[in-house]
């Protein structure tokens, strides 16, 4: 019996300028998409704090839906990566825990890429910055509503247990009856004080 002749696939030779272009391209894309992703984050606050909920859930589903698209560009730009290492000269195209970056590869590249590389870089590096200063900024927000409301209640509840028993009336014949939330007064208090 003979052995069953396996098909190789080879992919096409792609070239280390020809990665940096489709990287530069996907850095480009996360910017702008990071970048939607903020300034929708920032709508979102303003909706919030000047509590229109009618603005508050649209922003919402176009964030949604950003996030989606950044993650797939996120996934895209990790196999641009992985594709950018095999390029690289032999003792790195084959490291396996080599970290590979913009500045990595920018440092084989010719002059004009290298600086497209890394201007494309340290863009989608400040979009994301933005973005994780605008994150942090809701969350502080929405810990501080969440601990005023819950003091608002304590002191509410508080305010009607200390004044429950002021609160109430007088019967007919001008004695202190029980109101609603409080015990009931001394037999015998009058308006006036007398007995």
């Amino acid at each position: 019996m003979s052995q069953p002749e396996v098909l190789k696939v080879s992919l096409p030779e792609v070239s280390l300028p020809e990665v940096s272009d489709r990287i530069v391209t996907s850095l480009r894309l996360s910017a702008a998409l990071l970048q939607q992703l903020h300034d929708g984050m920032v709508r979102r606050r303003t909706a919030w704090i000047a509590a229109r909920p009618s603005t508050l859930q649209e922003p919402a589903r176009a964030l949604e839906h950003l996030a989606r698209e950044l993650g797939a560009e996120s996934a895209r730009l990790r196999e641009l990566m992985a594709q950018a290492q095999q390029t690289l000269p032999a003792p790195l195209a084959h490291a396996r825990d080599l970290h590979v970056d913009a500045s990595l590869l920018a440092g084989h590249l010719p002059a004009a890429a290298a600086a497209r590389l890394r201007q494309a870089a340290a863009a989608a590096t400040e979009a994301a910055r933005r973005v994780r200063v605008e994150q942090a900024l809701g969350e502080r927000l929405l810990r501080f509503t969440q601990h005023m409301q819950d003091n608002l209640l304590a002191n509410i509840a508080a305010t009607l247990t200390t004044t429950a028993v002021d609160l109430g009336g007088y019967d007919r014949s001008a004695r202190r009856v029980a109101g609603a939330f409080g015990p009931a007064a001394t037999p015998g208090s009058l308006i006036d004080g007398r007995i």
